[in-house]
């Protein structure tokens, strides 16, 4: 998991990268991350 994040992290905006290394020092479950973006993403207009 932490591999995907790196891959990932190469692609992602700094800000994106400070949010991923919040949620992570919080121990918050990846898939909780991921249904907070898709959310951003559907509703965030």
């Amino acid at each position: 998991m932490n591999n995907l994040i790196k891959q990932k992290s190469d692609k992602m905006s700094i800000h994106e990268q400070k949010i991923v290394t919040l949620i992570e020092s919080h121990g918050i479950n990846i898939r909780d991350l991921i249904c907070v973006m898709n959310k951003s993403l559907v509703c965030g207009f």
